[in-house]
């Protein structure tokens, strides 16, 4: 059974909230074109689960934090592996080290991934959280200043989903506070995060 599926996700508008980055638009292309088995590797918040959550849509098997991976689930996976070699569903796998480190794997299981294509992800640049940055602001139709993007920037976490969930609180911080989003209101969001 061949599931041509991955092609159509560079297409902005089927990564809702989130736009591929150079590191997931490279991951997307080699699934389009990959065998049966594909293993993405790489940091919290590069995009890996996003992208196991849309191949899943798309009639793939997944399983995210190889690492944690209790022993019955792996067992699990194995058999999904031998029925990726046969032509039943792909598998597409997520840890954030390349399989070869994982400890944790059953043997049979980590000598079958270790055939599939090793994909690293890495965290996205300045420039693609600037643009991830803004895409969010105008989905939420918010005005984000360059100003306040670069204070943004320069002091929240550089990952994607922590990046997205300060720019939620900013967007209900103005809505309570019946403010505009400025730098004095994206401090004050950030003071209280520190705080607590």
């Amino acid at each position: 059974m061949n599931h041509p599926v991955l092609p159509n996700l560079l297409q902005a508008a089927s990564w809702g909230p989130w736009l591929p980055t150079r590191a997931a638009a490279e991951a997307v292309a080699a699934l389009a074109g990959s065998g049966p088995v594909v293993c993405l590797y790489g940091p919290a918040g590069c995009g890996k689960s996003h992208l196991l959550a849309h191949a899943a849509a798309h009639g793939w098997r997944v399983w995210d934090n190889l690492e944690n991976l209790p022993a019955a689930e792996q067992a699990t996976l194995f058999h999904a592996l031998q029925g990726a070699l046969q032509g039943e569903a792909k598998v597409a796998v997520a840890s954030r080290v390349p399989v070869a480190q994982l400890g944790t794997l059953l043997p049979d299981v980590q000598s079958r991934l270790l055939l599939a294509p090793q994909l690293e992800m890495g965290l996205p640049s300045d420039t693609e959280l600037r643009a991830l940055l803004n895409h969010w602001a105008t989905g939420r139709q918010l005005v984000l200043t360059p100003t306040v993007a670069d204070y943004v920037l320069s002091r929240a976490a550089r990952n994607p989903g922590a990046l997205h969930a300060l720019l939620v609180r900013l967007d209900g911080l103005s809505l309570a506070e019946k403010r505009a989003i400025t730098v004095p209101l994206a401090r004050q969001l950030l003071e209280q995060s520190e705080a607590s």
